[in-house]
């Protein structure tokens, strides 16, 4: 069932046309509770610099869970959309400058334009052997109908 899973979101994943590819870190002290509550701070963050405080507008993302090898370092990856109005590089970089701006951000986040969308496709479900549906953070994921 679970490759079931990973190549459908595999296939979902590279037609669509994400810009940015996220890999979130933290640091090690972080609880997985402060973890969670950091990323939804986040896309908190990044929403309201684009859209301010119109809460019907966000950033088209879609969050993963990943939790290491070891099984118990949850840490996070994205795929986001830049704003129409917005160009991509300068979209990276400001999601780059709110994630560091985050107390409990890791020095290992990269956030980076995506240059292969297969590539980023294949690795974004690669836990789903794991973790099944759960690789989806549906709390942080945004995308408009």
């Amino acid at each position: 069932m679970n490759e079931t899973i990973y190549t459908s979101l595999k296939n979902w994943v590279s037609e669509h046309s994400f810009d940015v590819f996220g890999s979130l870190s933290f640091k090690n002290y972080s609880h997985e509770l402060n973890r969670q509550k950091s990323l939804r701070h986040f896309w908190n963050k990044v929403d309201s610099h684009y859209y301010g405080s119109n809460r019907k507008k966000r950033i088209n993302r879609i969050c993963f869970n990943h939790i290491g090898y070891s099984n118990n370092n949850l840490h996070f990856h994205f795929l986001a959309k830049s704003p129409y109005f917005e160009d991509k590089k300068e979209f990276e970089n400001i999601l780059n400058s709110i994630w560091f701006e985050i107390k409990e951000s890791g020095k290992y986040s990269k956030i980076e334009l995506i240059k292969d969308n297969l590539a980023v496709a294949k690795y974004v479900g690669h836990e789903t052997y794991k973790l099944g549906t759960d690789t989806i953070n549906t709390e942080t994921s945004y995308l408009s109908h």
